[in-house]
Protein backbone atom coordinates (compact mmCIF):
# COMPACT_ATOMS: atom_id res chain seq x y z
CA UNK A 1 0.00 0.00 0.00
CA UNK A 2 1.55 3.37 -1.00
CA UNK A 3 1.06 6.90 0.70
CA UNK A 4 1.05 9.66 -1.38
CA UNK A 5 1.53 12.94 -0.33
CA UNK A 6 -1.98 14.08 0.06
CA UNK A 7 -3.10 11.02 2.24
CA UNK A 8 0.03 12.13 4.42
CA UNK A 9 -1.47 15.64 4.05
CA UNK A 10 -4.77 14.92 5.18
CA UNK A 11 -3.02 12.44 8.49
CA UNK A 12 -1.20 15.18 9.57
CA UNK A 13 -3.84 18.20 9.21
CA UNK A 14 -6.40 15.27 10.90
CA UNK A 15 -3.90 14.99 13.99
CA UNK A 16 -3.16 18.57 14.50
CA UNK A 17 -6.85 19.12 14.91
CA UNK A 18 -7.16 16.47 17.03
CA UNK A 19 -4.28 17.63 19.41
CA UNK A 20 -5.65 21.05 19.50
CA UNK A 21 -8.95 19.63 20.52
CA UNK A 22 -7.75 17.77 23.03
CA UNK A 23 -5.35 20.58 24.60
CA UNK A 24 -8.23 23.00 24.35
CA UNK A 25 -10.66 20.37 26.11
CA UNK A 26 -7.96 19.75 29.10
CA UNK A 27 -7.70 23.28 29.51
CA UNK A 28 -11.31 24.37 30.02
CA UNK A 29 -11.58 21.56 32.34
CA UNK A 30 -8.08 22.98 34.48
CA UNK A 31 -9.92 26.48 34.23
CA UNK A 32 -13.48 24.77 35.51
CA UNK A 33 -11.58 23.56 38.43
CA UNK A 34 -9.37 26.58 39.25
CA UNK A 35 -12.48 28.67 39.30
CA UNK A 36 -14.57 26.20 41.38
CA UNK A 37 -11.16 26.11 43.77
CA UNK A 38 -11.28 30.11 44.45
CA UNK A 39 -14.66 30.56 44.53
CA UNK A 40 -14.61 27.87 47.50
CA UNK A 41 -11.21 29.81 48.82
CA UNK A 42 -13.19 32.94 48.98
CA UNK A 43 -16.07 31.41 50.73
CA UNK A 44 -13.70 30.49 53.61
CA UNK A 45 -11.83 33.34 53.84
CA UNK A 46 -15.47 35.56 54.28
CA UNK A 47 -16.29 33.18 56.71
CA UNK A 48 -13.15 33.28 58.59
CA UNK A 49 -13.15 36.78 58.60
CA UNK A 50 -16.42 37.01 60.32
CA UNK A 51 -14.58 35.72 63.26
CA UNK A 52 -11.69 38.19 63.33
CA UNK A 53 -10.98 40.26 66.53
CA UNK A 54 -9.47 43.47 67.62
CA UNK A 55 -8.00 43.84 70.88
CA UNK A 56 -5.96 47.15 72.60
CA UNK A 57 -3.44 46.76 74.71
CA UNK A 58 -3.02 50.07 77.09
CA UNK A 59 0.54 50.48 78.51
CA UNK A 60 1.67 52.39 81.31
CA UNK A 61 4.72 54.35 81.54
CA UNK A 62 6.58 53.66 84.72
CA UNK A 63 8.00 56.23 86.15
CA UNK A 64 12.04 55.72 86.07
CA UNK A 65 14.59 57.26 89.12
Amino acid sequence: MTRTIATQAVSFALAIVVTLGAVTGVSGAASHQRSAMESQAMLVAMEESGAVQHVTVVGHRTQRA
